[in-house]
């Protein structure tokens, strides 16, 4: 048995006292069990102190000693009884759950583990300038085998060659983080793109298809805070880890790094 199946393993306790039941893994209720049964066994004990007293009493025949005696062990158990219940009656009054055995309540707990940063295992040499220098069947081939899809609804309508490390990057914490399908619509490619030192062609800014797993992601996660809106009418969020701005674009997601 290894540690694992060792931790998740649950080792019932059968405590064998009359009338006692006990959950599985709650030594607590073990306590109140014994507590419970030995309560009872005390009752009994004053039972019999007080039959055996009676039967004294009703043998001594007016032999003041002997009832003496049994008028004795009477009251030893009355005050015995006195003081046992007595007890619980106080506890119960100061604060009721002194007579209830619990072991408290452990909250479940969180680890926040840092996400981590996963880079592209790109040959020594290929990064110029912080800006991945790959053909753009490599850098198809590598982003696929990370789990990052790229459109090819139209051949070079998408290019990824050139995307600059710190973008690449941010796409792969976002697939990492956010467990969704992630397809990069936009990369390098000069059409339709404007120009600019932080823009496509240069590297610094890529396009995401807005699925609805990332979009949840990006609005709900906590990762995100609001940035505004851009000139164009466009819903900014800035990423709290990166500085990375992502802008909601019609049907994408437009992210420049800083």
């Amino acid at each position: 048995m290894n540690l694992a199946e060792a931790a998740e393993k649950i080792i019932p306790i059968n405590p064998n006292i009359p009338g006692g039941t006990v959950a599985p893994g709650d030594p607590s209720a073990f306590v109140q069990s014994a507590y419970t049964f030995l309560f009872s066994v005390s009752g009994i004990i004053a039972f019999l102190a007080l039959l055996y007293a009676a039967v004294l009493w009703a043998s001594a025949g007016g032999n003041s000693s002997k009832v003496g005696e049994a008028k004795k062990k009477m009251n030893d158990v009355f005050l015995g009884l006195g003081i046992l219940f007595g007890a619980y009656l106080l506890a119960n009054f100061v604060d009721s759950s002194l007579t209830k055995i619990q072991l408290p309540k452990l909250e479940d707990a969180v680890v926040k583990m840092e996400e981590q940063v996963i880079k592209l295992d790109v040959p020594v040499g290929s990064v110029a300038g912080n800006s991945v220098t790959l053909g753009e069947s490599q850098m198809r081939q590598d982003l696929k085998s990370k789990g990052i899809d790229v459109w090819e609804s139209r051949p070079g309508a998408t290019q990824v060659n050139g995307l600059r490390q710190g973008v690449i990057n941010e796409v792969l914490a976002a697939k990492a983080s956010c467990g969704c399908a992630v397809t990069i619509t936009g990369g390098t490619e000069p059409d339709s793109h404007s120009g600019g030192t932080r823009s496509h062609p240069t590297g610094f800014k890529v396009d995401l298809d807005d699925t609805e797993g990332l979009n949840n992601w990006v609005i709900k996660s906590g990762q995100f805070t609001s940035a505004g809106t851009r000139r164009d009418g466009a819903a900014l969020y800035k990423n709290k880890k990166t500085g990375a701005i992502w802008a909601k674009e019609g049907n994408h997601w437009d992210i420049v790094v800083p």
